[in-house]
C-alpha cells in the first residue's frame, strides 16, 4: 500500500524566512545595524550604476514610445495649454523684468541673499522608485559630486523635493508629493505662512496652518518661506492654489496646491539589478495607470511559487524582495517579508489546482498580487511607515493586481524554463 505524506518542510522554510525578514526589518527600523544596511544599499546602487546608465542609453527610445502612446491625449492637451501660457508669459516677462531689477536693488540694500546665490549642482534624473508606495527618483550625482542628504532639489519651474540618501555617484530624491514630505511656505498674495505637505497624489499638495481669515485665491503662487533655518531657501516656487475652503468650526482652511513642476515628467529608468529588473525599470515603470505601474519583482516571486511550489516560491520571493529593498527607503526586509508570504500562498493554492488552463496562472498572480500589496501596507504601517496608507492603497492594489496578471502571461513560462518543477507528491512505503 502506498500512503501519501505531506511534508512539513515548506512550512518550516516559510517560518524561517518570515523570522529572518522580520528580524532584519526590526533591526533596520530601530537603527541597530550600525549603518551596515545603509552601506549595503549604497554599495548596491554604486555597483549597478553602470548597468543603469547602459540600459538608459539603449532602452530610452522604447520607454519614450510607450510613454507617448499611453499619454498621447494628455500630451496633446498639455501642448495646447502651453501655447496659450507661452503667449501670456511673454507679456508678463516684460513686466517682471523691471520688478526683478527693483527687487534686486532692495535686497542689496537690506543685505538679504537671493536663493539664486546658493551654490548649485546640476544632475539628471535616471530612475524612479521600484515601489508604488514611495514617491522618489534617482539622480546621477552623489557625494562625489557635492550632493548630500537633506539638500533641496529644484528644477527650472520650482521645487522638486529633497535628497534623502546619497552614495558616491547616485542620490535618492523624495519628491514634494510624498506623504512624508513637508516644507514651510508663504502665500504670494498675502505673505501669510503655512506648511505644505505631500498627499501621495502626483498633482496635489495640501497646505496646513492657514488661518481662517486669510484671503486665498485660486491660482495664487506659493513659495518656500525659508523660516527657522529651513534647508529650503526662501522664494522657491512650490505650486499654485488649486482650491481653498473653510469648514465651519475648523481651526484652519483646507488649501490644496498643484505643484508647478510636472513630477510625472521627471521619470527615466530605475536602477537595474537582474534581467527582470531591467524590464521593470526600462519599460514597465512607464506603463502607468492612475500613476501606478506593475511590480515585476513581485510577479517573479509569484511565478516561482506557481512553477516550483510554495517552498521554492517563498525562497525566490525572499531574494527578490531583498533586491527590491536595496533600492527603497522603507525598512530593509519589508519587501522580502511580504513577497515570500505571497509566493508561498500562491504556490500552495496552485499545487491544489488540477485544471492547467493557461489563464489559471494569471488569475493566481492577480490574487497573489493583491495579497502582496495588502501585506506590504499592513506590515509597513506596523513598523512606522504610516505614509504607505496615504498612497491610495486600494487604487494601487487594483492596478498592480490587474497589470501583474497580464505580465504573468510571459513571465510564468520564462520562470518555468529557469526553475525545474518540484516532485508533485512525497510517498512512503509502510513496512509490511
Amino acid at each position: 500500500m502506498v500512503v501519501y505524506r505531506r511534508s512539513a518542510r515548506p512550512r518550516f522554510v516559510l517560518l524561517l524566512l518570515i523570522l529572518t525578514a522580520a528580524t532584519v526589518v526590526t533591526l533596520d527600523y530601530r537603527g541597530d545595524t550600525s549603518g551596515l544596511i545603509r552601506r549595503a544599499k549604497d554599495d548596491a546602487r554604486e555597483a549597478f550604476a553602470p548597468v543603469q546608465s547602459a540600459a538608459d542609453a539603449v532602452l530610452r527610445p522604447f520607454g519614450n514610445f510607450f510613454d507617448g502612446v499611453l499619454h498621447y491625449g494628455d500630451l496633446k492637451s498639455q501642448n495646447a495649454r502651453l501655447r496659450e501660457e507661452n503667449a501670456q508669459l511673454r507679456g508678463e516677462a516684460l513686466q517682471a523684468g523691471d520688478a526683478a531689477r527693483e527687487n534686486r536693488e532692495l535686497h542689496d540694500q537690506l543685505g538679504i541673499a537671493f536663493a539664486a546665490d546658493v551654490p548649485r549642482v546640476y544632475a539628471r534624473v535616471v530612475g524612479s522608485s521600484l515601489s508604488n508606495f514611495e514617491v522618489t527618483v534617482q539622480i546621477d550625482k552623489g557625494r562625489d559630486g557635492g550632493v548630500d542628504r537633506g539638500m533641496p532639489v529644484v528644477s527650472g519651474e520650482g521645487l522638486v523635493g529633497k535628497v534623502v540618501d546619497a552614495s558616491g555617484s547616485r542620490s535618492t530624491v523624495m519628491l514634494l508629493t510624498d506623504p512624508s514630505f513637508n516644507v514651510g511656505v508663504r502665500l504670494g498674495s498675502t505673505g501669510d505662512v503655512g506648511v505644505a505637505a505631500g498627499t501621495g497624489a502626483p498633482s496635489r499638495l495640501r497646505v496646513d496652518l492657514v488661518e481662517p481669515g486669510t484671503k486665498v485665491g485660486a491660482g495664487d503662487v506659493v513659495v518656500t518661506s525659508g523660516l527657522q533655518e529651513s534647508v529650503f531657501p526662501p522664494g522657491i516656487p512650490v505650486g499654485r492654489v488649486a482650491s481653498a475652503r473653510f469648514r465651519p468650526g475648523a481651526l484652519q482652511q483646507d488649501v490644496e496646491l498643484t505643484p508647478l513642476v510636472d513630477l510625472r515628467r521627471l521619470e527615466r529608468l530605475p536602477l537595474v539589478v537582474l534581467l527582470v529588473l531591467v524590464a521593470q525599470t526600462s519599460l514597465l515603470v512607464r506603463l502607468r495607470f492612475h500613476d501606478v505601474h506593475p511590480e515585476a519583482l513581485l510577479v517573479l516571486a509569484l511565478a516561482a511559487g506557481i512553477v516550483a511550489g510554495p517552498e521554492r516560491g517563498a525562497a525566490v520571493g525572499f531574494v527578490a524582495g531583498l533586491v527590491a529593498d536595496l533600492f527603497l527607503e522603507t525598512p530593509f526586509g519589508l519587501s522580502a517579508l511580504t513577497y515570500c508570504i505571497a509566493a508561498f500562498a500562491v504556490g500552495s493554492v496552485e499545487s491544489a489546482v488540477i485544471d492547467t488552463t493557461w489563464w489559471i496562472s494569471p488569475l493566481t498572480v492577480l490574487g497573489g498580487s493583491a495579497v502582496g500589496v495588502t501585506l506590504y501596507v499592513l506590515v509597513g504601517s506596523l513598523v512606522g511607515q504610516r505614509q504607505l496608507s496615504h498612497h491610495h492603497p486600494l487604487v494601487v492594489l487594483a492596478v498592480v493586481s490587474v497589470t501583474n496578471a497580464v505580465l504573468a502571461v510571459p513571465v510564468v513560462p520564462i520562470v518555468r524554463w529557469a526553475l525545474p518543477a518540484p516532485p508533485e507528491h512525497s510517498y512512503a512505503q509502510p513496512p509490511r
